[in-house]
């Protein structure tokens, strides 16, 4: 039987190839088995604090840290050297009743915060602003959630300090503590107006000092320690829960056509990238977790991410989570996790359910199929046996579409691992769409499965997943035999109708799949129970296949037909159905 062989490029090889045509160069650090593009992450920042970015940067505290933890780097970055050398100097400054925070602004030159006045006497509104932040910050994190508050820093006197600046990016947590400890204190560095951010005002300034706070609170529970996607997906989650309205972090997932890609795009990305991006919109990894782990009740206590911030101070963030997930407490293998999360990325926008998926899926973009190197989408017909090849890095996740032409397909995947290495690999596909709902199957590397064409779509998304979180795990190759099971015989037959029962004021029409066996005129006739006819459609000549009679939910003259039992008979030469339904007005 003749196979169709495609090469299909990682999202992860086009994002590196572009990377090079624009100019950046990256470095990959590896450490438990992490790959950190900390060189392009660097020079992000580098650029940020002498005002050279197009577009502002989310957060310097792993370009700090990566400073740190290499202090040979200080020549090739020297802005960042410099502003790592000593604290900013301003010269006003306003403490929180707390205690706790102290905020430090000017009001005239370049890191000028707005000087009006309107809360409390002579503090501007933007400082008492950021000390509100900071206080729900703590009280979520600390009395809430049980983390050790921030460390002291004892410069002056024990409050946490921020400082007000204009360098181009959201924030930043500066270490003060030897990259040889464990854990210490931190000061923080806070845009003064956010123009031209992403997010800006008020709204800008509260996500950031809740973000820029959880650094603090998690350098007092561990050092970065080359975990960087783990510091920033946390604190990304956080700001969001603490502030659910702004919803900054979609910034990071918004499908682009140009360097930086959005979160959406780069599922052939390692989840543990860190390239100053993807760790951000990665914090949905998080928003997934909790949702389909934590209690109900109360979205804080006893959360999933805080006994991933525990495990932590023993393992590496990856491996901790693995271990947390895989405990008694959650019994979710961490494989079945990851297959399930890019499951979850499919209903997004128009395809959002957001009592069963993310909250928010209707703000996020729809997956994005990409293209291949060249410039086919990553969509193709089965129309003859296909076998995909391709690479694809651990902790990574390869999505593509088939139109199926009404046939049943079996699904092989094969990975270049061993047997026992095999269950680490899965394989997601659904099927039907958001009228007639969705069908989901998965399996393993090594096992075939079989997906049946229903009669009213004609689509299958599947994704591969390489869920191989060790530390050792390095990217394989695979195969996906993509097979035909035998085209479907076209038959007359009416389908059941959806939804059903109807209703008017929903906004959805009712629609009723039918198939014909070949071409022929067609109509449509709706009955009432008492077999009065209330409306009817000739829908002419129709090919044959899949076709679908549609109705607003209106008779014949234009009006709302009464709640009750309907038939409607359909009509084709050489053959005749009828199927029930129920309106509901």
């Amino acid at each position: 039987m003749k196979k169709i062989i495609f090469l299909i490029d990682t999202i992860a090889v086009v994002c590196f190839n572009l990377a090079v045509v624009y100019g950046q160069t990256t470095q990959t650090l590896r450490s438990e088995g992490q790959a950190v593009e900390a060189r392009q992450i660097l020079q992000q920042y580098e650029m940020a604090l002498r005002g050279e970015l197009e577009q502002p940067i989310k957060c310097g505290f792993t370009a700090i840290a990566l400073l740190q933890a290499d202090p040979s780097l200080a020549a090739q970055f020297p802005a960042l050297a410099k502003a790592k050398l000593q604290r900013p100097t301003l010269p006003f400054s306003y403490t929180t009743p707390s205690g706790r925070f102290k905020f430090h602004y000017t009001l005239t030159g370049p890191d000028a915060v707005n000087s009006t006045s309107t809360i409390q006497l002579n503090v501007p509104d933007y400082v008492y602003e950021a000390g509100l932040a900071a206080e729900r910050a703590y009280h979520l994190l600390i009395d809430s959630l049980g983390f050790l508050p921030h460390a002291d820093d004892n410069v002056d006197d024990p409050a946490l300090d921020f400082y007000f600046q204009n360098d181009q990016a959201y924030g930043a947590t500066w270490p003060e503590f030897e990259t040889g400890q464990t854990r210490g204190p931190a000061y923080i560095t806070i845009e003064n107006d956010f123009n031209g951010f992403y997010t800006t005002g008020v709204h800008a300034l509260r996500v950031t000092v809740a973000h820029e706070y959880f650094h603090a609170v998690q350098l007092n529970v561990r050092n970065i320690n080359g975990d960087s996607f783990f510091f920033e997906m946390s604190s990304t989650w956080f700001e969001d829960v603490a502030y659910d309205y702004v919803n900054d972090y979609i910034a990071y997932l918004l499908n682009r056509r140009s360097l930086p890609f959005g979160f959406f795009q780069t599922f052939g990305l390692p989840l543990n990238s860190a390239n100053g991006w993807h760790e951000y919109g990665a914090c949905i990894w998080l928003h997934y977790l909790v949702k389909k782990l934590g209690p109900e009740r109360f979205r804080f206590r006893n959360n999933v991410v805080y006994d991933f911030w525990q495990r932590s101070t023993v393992e590496p963030a990856l491996a901790g989570m693995k271990t947390v997930l895989e405990s008694s407490g959650y019994a979710l293998p961490f494989s079945e996790a990851l297959r399930e999360f890019g499951e979850w990325c499919f209903f997004t926008g128009a395809r959002a359910d957001t009592v069963q998926y993310f909250e928010e899926a209707k703000t996020y973009p729809p997956i994005d199929f990409g293209t291949q190197a060249d410039g086919r989408p990553k969509s193709f017909r089965v129309n003859q046996d296909t076998v995909i090849t391709a690479s694809l890095p651990p902790m990574a996740i390869h999505v593509y579409r088939a139109a199926r032409l009404g046939q049943d397909v079996r699904f092989f995947l094969q990975p270049s691992v061993s047997s026992s290495e095999a269950a680490l690999w899965k394989i997601t596909t659904i099927s039907g769409d958001r009228t007639q709902g969705y069908s989901k199957q998965s399996g393993t590397g090594f096992a075939s499965f079989e997906v049946q064409a229903p009669a009213g779509e004609d689509t299958v998304v599947f994704m591969v997943v390489h869920a191989n979180s060790l530390p050792a795990a390095q990217a394989a190759s695979y195969q996906l035999e993509v097979s035909r099971l035998g085209q479907q015989e076209l038959v007359n037959a009416l389908e059941k109708p959806y939804p059903n029962p109807f209703r008017y004021n929903n906004g959805r029409p009712l629609v009723v799949p039918f198939r014909i066996r070949e071409s022929a005129k067609v109509e449509a006739v709706l009955l009432r129970e008492d077999g009065r006819v209330i409306w009817k459609m000739n829908l002419g000549t129709l090919p044959a296949g899949l076709q679908r009679v549609i109705w607003d939910g209106l008779d014949q003259s234009g009006e709302r037909v009464a709640s009750g039992v309907y038939f409607l008979r359909l009509l084709v030469e050489g053959f005749h159905a009828t199927t029930k339904f129920v309106v509901i007005n």
